[in-house]
């Protein structure tokens, strides 16, 4: 009876084992059919990342990674990935790298900005492509190596910079720029009694032209004058013409000796007017020798 009975409890174990394996493969397999294929791509670094990886969607894990591969051609690096088939991927889904700070293992992150968006087809036969966005941390990593790139290029350029030769040039400069700065300082100094003088200055020039001016109307007057005495002189010789010849022969001299002086003073109202109008400062400080004219005494002497 002993025999019988444990044939049975083996059996049933052996029953219940295979029912139990049977179970799995159809879990397993169902599992299988529910996960759609995906291929994310990039040409940046997936250090961390290898198959069976844990693949999230918006933090949720959804899938794992199957196989990491170059692309045959270009620098492309090919994730072959699962997802289940009821994580609504679309059009506009983007993948990031997260490393596990501790593990130094990495997982994939999947992000959609438009949940709402036209739905991503895929199928195993033409996996629909997900591109690899740089993450935050990568972002700021490449960064800080090209800000220690840098550096190290300015800290190379200071050095060429700062050579014995070309710290002797610079100093040669600042000596100059001192230099400079007390000579313009030295030029202040010498403006500055100038520039206090010159609104006196400007004072006497405003009183020499008006005087200049007094003088130009006093000559424009006597020009006026004389104008009116050499009109009634003519009338005088006009006069003495009609008088007859005997009163012309007495009156023709002196009339003609008084229009001649009345010409020399009139050129010479015209000549200090012209000189006036050349050289205005001659009423102030008076005028060089002028050579005498025709019918002066010396004229056409040797100076």
């Amino acid at each position: 009876m002993d025999r019988r009975a444990n044939a049975f409890i083996t059996g049933l174990f052996v029953l219940g084992l295979g029912a139990a394996a049977i179970l799995a493969m159809i879990w397993l397999g169902n599992t299988t059919q529910r996960r759609l294929p995906y291929v994310v791509y990039t040409e940046g670094d997936v250090g961390g990342l290898a198959p069976y990886s844990i693949v999230r969607y918006r933090g949720v894990q959804v899938g794992q990674v199957r196989t990491v591969d170059f692309a045959e051609q270009g620098q492309e690096i090919l994730i072959n990935i699962v997802v289940d088939a009821e994580v609504p991927l679309t059009v506009d889904t983007y993948a990031t790298l997260r490393t596990l700070g501790l593990t130094g293992r990495s997982q994939i992150s999947l992000h959609d900005d438009d949940p709402g968006g036209s739905r991503l087809r895929t199928s195993p036969e033409d996996p629909a492509r997900i591109p690899m966005q740089p993450s935050l941390i990568q972002q700021v990593s490449d960064v800080a190596d090209d800000l220690v790139k840098n550096l190290q290029s300015t800290a190379g350029n200071m050095q060429k910079l700062l050579t014995p030769e070309n710290m002797a040039q610079v100093e040669q400069i600042l000596g100059n720029v001192r230099e400079l700065t007390a000579d313009l300082a030295d030029l202040d100094q010498q403006i500055d009694p100038v520039m206090a003088r010159l609104p006196a200055l400007v004072d006497r020039a405003d009183d020499s032209l008006a005087r200049v001016d007094s003088a130009l109307a006093v000559m424009e007057q006597s020009l006026i004058n004389v104008r009116d005495v050499t009109a009634q002189a003519q009338e005088v010789i006009d006069l003495a013409g009609s008088a007859g010849e005997e009163a012309l022969l007495s009156t023709l001299p002196t009339a003609t000796a008084a229009l001649a002086e009345l010409r020399q003073a009139a050129l010479a109202v015209q000549q200090t007017s012209r000189q006036l109008q050349q050289d205005p400062a001659s009423l102030l400080y008076g005028r060089g020798r002028i050579d005498p004219g025709p019918g002066e005494a010396g004229y056409g002497s040797a100076p």
